[in-house]
């Protein structure tokens, strides 16, 4: 019902407009994030309930004050969001084919909410590029990755040929899915790009700029012989969509101008309905834009601009699935993911000082090769691992979940290499249980895989660590091959500043002028260690980060 509503309302505003409608918004937007936190209040009581047949649902759900707090809590994001962080939420519609992003920055800054609608035909084909045929696509990439690495598929290379038969179909596979990510960013959203820009513009120069763009459409309308309503719903905008255009001008080569500018009259003008905006002078409108652009980023201080150092993004259910992290505006940089604002500002509030001293990783767990089966992976890490001064763990044997559990309740560090996220291991509910647990790094397949299941809430064994409420999780989203995610991993722990050693792999331009000598987060060495693996996007764009950006204690 609130997403059927919240929808509803969406289609009235195709971006944010005045104060009565943006405060109704952030009203029905916080409502919806309630309900995406809730399951996961709903997990954490029954995990912790004492079982008791003639218990249904856990108590503190029928707490009245349970709603006023959730609400109050998800205002003070702002507030808590460190200075050069940025989040944005991401959300799909089951009434309507249209993306919903909303963009959140520190202070007291309105968030930026446009809707985009995925009405455009993808390069020309009959096939409307909707979510859902995104996801088909993707899905069937994978199930197709899946395929070329099965027993059945890896025990019948036998010679040359069929290896660069095996290897030549593992590539196209990694060419389809970075095409797919290319389309999502073009064919989607176009100028809207630039909600994933660097740059955090001062409210004065929005403003400023919002004047001149505003005189600029007046103009050219009333050169048109027309003077239209359409300009006071254009005053209406708040100055911070108005960023958008900056932050194309900043990046010249995002020839996307021209699409945000089509965006701009469209949303304005209904579609054209109130005003056909075709009788302007289009090349003469694009031209002044253009120009003020170039001038208002010719007057600032460039060097005084703050930048967006890390992105959180919120993902709905039916968008959960696909790669964000790395389509072409997001692929290089700091990104993580959180389920729901509330759980983010839950976060910032309780790991705050994680955030700015970062993990002790001289107290840390590792379980390498529980099934025994992965021997190059062992070979590969056990020796790096024994060495690490305050670092234990057991390699190649099953862990009992009593030795987990102690791991999980003592260390600071939590690393896992097997099988999938080791939930063969210890039950969900154990885990559900913790009120703390530390940072964990799942570097099995599809350890950060989610099982959506239509109305129901999405559930898998990451959640299961966000509901313990461990405050950084390193994941994998599929299926990957142990050779190139070692390669990722190696490359990702080196830049972390774990340990540095390149004689057990090859490692691609480990470095790769990424300065070793500062204090780097872990969700930036992600990002810089994607392309060490061979397949860039079938295996590099596999690992995520669900939580915080952490750094290493400078003394570990």
């Amino acid at each position: 019902m609130m997403e059927t509503l919240t929808t509803v309302f969406n289609c009235l505003i195709p971006f944010q407009k005045e104060a009565e409608l943006h405060a109704i918004y952030q009203f029905l937007s916080i409502s919806y994030d309630q309900n995406r936190f809730e399951p996961f209040i709903i997990e954490k009581e029954l995990a912790c309930q004492i079982e008791d047949p003639k218990t249904v649902l856990p108590p503190r759900l029928m707490d009245t004050n349970f709603d006023i707090k959730l609400l109050s809590n998800s205002r003070k994001l702002c507030d808590l969001l460190p200075q050069n962080w940025a989040v944005i939420s991401i959300d799909t519609h089951n009434t309507k084919d249209f993306l919903t992003l909303t963009k959140y920055l520190a202070g007291g800054s309105s968030p930026i909410m446009v809707n985009i609608p995925l009405t455009k035909a993808d390069n020309g084909s009959r096939n409307m590029f909707s979510v859902k045929f995104a996801i088909h696509e993707f899905e069937d990439i994978i199930q197709k990755s899946d395929a070329t690495t099965s027993y059945r598929v890896t025990s019948s290379i036998k010679t040359k040929q069929d290896r660069v038969a095996w290897w030549t179909a593992r590539r196209c596979l990694d060419n389809d899915l970075e095409n797919l990510l290319m389309r999502i960013e073009t064919v989607w959203f176009g100028g809207l790009s630039s909600l994933f820009g660097d740059f955090i513009f001062d409210v004065k120069i929005l403003k400023a700029f919002k004047s001149s763009f505003v005189s600029i459409i007046a103009d050219n309308v009333t050169k048109a012989g027309s003077e239209h309503t359409v300009i006071e719903k254009l005053r209406s905008i708040g100055p911070e969509l108005f960023s958008l255009f900056l932050q194309l001008a900043m990046n010249p080569s995002d020839n996307y101008m021209e699409d945000l500018l089509f965006y701009f009259l469209d949303a304005i003008t209904g579609l054209g309905r109130e005003f056909d905006y075709r009788r302007l002078d289009m090349d003469s409108l694009y031209t002044d834009i253009i120009a003020l652009c170039n001038k208002t980023i010719n007057d600032i201080d460039c060097e005084s601009l703050r930048h967006i150092e890390h992105t959180v993004l919120v993902l709905s259910d039916g968008c959960v699935k696909l790669p964000w992290e790395s389509i072409p505006s997001l692929r290089e940089k700091s990104v993580s993911r959180m389920p729901s604002i509330t759980q983010l500002v839950e976060y910032l509030k309780n790991f705050g000082t994680l955030i700015s001293e970062g993990v002790n990783a001289d107290n840390s767990y590792y379980i390498l090769n529980p099934g025994g089966d992965l021997v190059k992976t062992e070979s590969r890490f056990k020796e790096k691992f024994e060495v690490m001064s305050g670092w234990s763990g057991i390699t190649g044997k099953r862990p009992s979940e009593e030795t987990i559990l102690n791991a999980l309740s003592k260390k600071e560090l939590y690393f896992y290499a097997g099988h999938g996220g080791g939930e063969q291991y210890i039950r969900s509910k154990s885990i559900q249980k913790f009120e703390k647990l530390p940072p964990c790094l799942l570097l099995g397949c599809s350890s950060g895989s989610l099982h959506v299941s239509g109305v129901c809430h999405s559930y898998g064994t990451v959640y299961n660590y966000i509901i313990g409420k461990s405050p950084m999780i390193l994941a994998n989203l599929w299926d990957v091959t142990d050779k190139d995610i070692d390669r990722f991993t190696l490359n990702t722990l080196e830049k972390w500043g774990l340990f540095v050693d390149y004689d057990s792999i090859d490692i691609v331009d480990s470095l790769d002028n990424f300065e070793n000598d500062n204090n780097h987060t872990l969700c930036e060495c992600v990002a810089k260690s994607r392309n060490s693996c061979k397949l860039k996007y079938l295996n590099g764009a596999a690992p995520v980060v669900y939580g915080l950006r952490i750094k290493l204690k400078l003394n570990s």
